[in-house]
C-alpha cells in the first residue's frame, strides 16, 4: 500500500511539473515605428530635386502617383533619404500631390505643393516721330497690357491697335505686356530708340 501511494505521489510531482513547464510561449512581433521629418513642402515651379527624411525600423515603400513627381532615390543610413525629382510647372495655375510611405500597417503622408509658373511681365518703350504708331504684334498664350502712348493718352492693349498723334513730335510709346513672351515691329517709320525690361 506505501509503495501504491509513493508511486502516485511521483506521478502527481511529475505531471505538476510537466504542465508547469508546458506553458505557451507568446512572442510579440515588434512595433512598427515611422517617421517623415516633414508632412508639406512648397516649392517653386522651377523642375528641382527634392529631398525628406524618413526614419523606420523595417523596410518601407514609397509612392507617388502624378506624372511631374518621381521617386529617384532612397539613400541609405541611420535615417534614409527619399529623394523625389520634380519637373517645371509650365502652367499658371499652382499643383500639388501626395507622396504616401508605407511600412506595416503605418502610412505617412508628404504633401507636395509647387506653385504656378510666373506670368511674365515685358515693358517695351519706343521713341518716335510717327504720326501714327501700330502697335507692335506680341506672342504668347495669354497676353494682355496696357499702352500709355506718350501724349497723355492711356488704353488697354488689344490686337492691333493703333494711335493717332495730333503732331509729328518726338513721342515715347510705353507697352506693359503681361503673358508675352516675344513681340514684333511691322512698321517702323521713324523710330528713335527701342527699350526692352523684363520682370
Amino acid at each position: 500500500m506505501r509503495r501504491i501511494l509513493l508511486i502516485v505521489s511521483v506521478l502527481l510531482v511529475v505531471a505538476a511539473g510537466c504542465k508547469s513547464s508546458d506553458k505557451e510561449v507568446v512572442v510579440t512581433p515588434p512595433t512598427t515605428e515611422l517617421e517623415v521629418a516633414v508632412t508639406e513642402l512648397t516649392i517653386s515651379h522651377e523642375a528641382q530635386r527634392v529631398e525628406f527624411e524618413v526614419t523606420c525600423n523595417e523596410e518601407f515603400e514609397v509612392q507617388e502617383e502624378v506624372f511631374w513627381l518621381a521617386v529617384v532615390d532612397v539613400r541609405e543610413g541611420d535615417t534614409k533619404v527619399v529623394v523625389l525629382n520634380v519637373l517645371a510647372n509650365d502652367v499658371a495655375e499652382a499643383r500639388s500631390a501626395d507622396v504616401v510611405i508605407t511600412a506595416g500597417n503605418e502610412r505617412r503622408t508628404v504633401t507636395i505643393m509647387q506653385s504656378a509658373k510666373p506670368e511674365v511681365s515685358m515693358e517695351v518703350a519706343i521713341g518716335h516721330r510717327n504720326q501714327t504708331l501700330v502697335s507692335p504684334k506680341w506672342g504668347g498664350e495669354v497676353v494682355s497690357g496696357t499702352i500709355a502712348w506718350g501724349d497723355g493718352a492711356d488704353e488697354p492693349y488689344t490686337e492691333g491697335v493703333a494711335h493717332n498723334y495730333a503732331d509729328k513730335g518726338n513721342h515715347t510709346a510705353t507697352f506693359t505686356m503681361v503673358g508675352a513672351t516675344s513681340f514684333e515691329i511691322e512698321k517702323i517709320g521713324a523710330m528713335d530708340s527701342l527699350t526692352i525690361a523684363v520682370d
